[in-house]
């Protein structure tokens, strides 16, 4: 009963991670002018808001991909403790990244906080 629920859950789990690669799009910005040659300046909050941004893309990104790989690694080992066992490890990191994206937002704040 369990297993076929694990299952599920990847199988939902691999549906949804194609769907957002497949349905994702280039974003567009349009740049600021400034005044002319002076380039826009950046104030250091905003540079550590963008890098914050940057953070937790990557580490969601890298979050789910250990998922999904970890979901693949799960259902492809038919029974084989080795196979089984990296699966799971997948699952783990998986769940490591994704703490780290959770941590990292408070984190980026304080030193914002900090920082103005």
């Amino acid at each position: 009963m369990l297993r076929q629920l694990f299952h599920r859950a990847c199988t939902v789990t691999l549906t949804a991670s194609v769907a957002v690669v497949v349905a994702a799009s280039a974003a567009y910005a349009e740049p600021d002018p400034g005044d002319g040659d002076k380039p826009a300046e950046l104030d250091l909050a905003a540079i550590i808001g963008n890098i914050q941004g940057l953070v937790t893309g990557l580490l969601i990104g890298l979050a789910t991909l250990f998922l999904t790989l970890g979901c693949v690694r799960y259902m492809m080992a038919n029974g084989d403790p080795t196979a089984t066992e990296k699966g799971k490890s997948a699952f783990r990191n998986a769940l490591i990244g994704y703490a780290l994206a959770i941590v990292s937002q408070p984190a980026l704040a304080l030193v914002k906080g900090i920082v103005e």
